[in-house]
């Protein structure tokens, strides 16, 4: 492991870390909980090497790392708790008894919850804001087009009467 990488195993520290270092978004304690504990269970954490953001592989024995962002961090796992549920719902749905549906169904459940947490922290990054953007123009241009459809229905109404 390379002297000078720390990493970042505890929600207050990561929270820490963000106050101090990102201007741009901030983790409550619940939120840095949940994506500590997705990517700790997928083998990677959270890391910093002076003063930047990377990603660590726990799994590698030398500790490699790449530059990684809080944004990037959050879409990663927001990608694995989709890729997750999509895997629970399947075991729901290929149960062979009572107690693997059950089992299945609340891992499914917790996902859930997951997603409701990760949802948030998604809108707060760069990736979340630029749909909020592309969402809103679109919704724009559909009411445009709308008002446009029916100015011409106005018209050609009136001519017939």
């Amino acid at each position: 492991m390379e002297k000078n990488l720390q990493l970042i195993t505890e929600p207050e520290k990561l929270m820490a870390w963000l106050d101090n270092n990102d201007l741009l978004l901030t983790l409550y304690e619940k939120e840095a909980k949940v994506l500590l504990g997705y990517l700790e269970g997928h083998d990677y954490a959270i890391g910093v090497v002076d003063k930047k953001m990377v990603r660590v592989d726990i799994c590698d024995e030398n500790y490699e790392y790449e530059d990684y962002t809080i944004d990037e961090f959050i879409d990663t796992v927001c990608e694995w708790n989709y890729d997750l549920m999509i895997g629970a719902k399947r075991s729901m749905e290929n149960a062979s008894n009572n107690i693997t549906f059950n089992e299945a169904k609340e891992y499914f459940e917790q996902l859930r919850a997951d997603e409701k947490v990760l949802d948030k922290m998604f809108a707060k990054t760069c990736y979340g804001k630029q749909l909020k953007d592309v969402c809103a123009k679109m919704t724009q241009d559909m009411i445009s087009k709308i008002d446009d459809k029916v100015k011409d229905t106005d018209h050609g109404q009136r001519a017939v009467r």
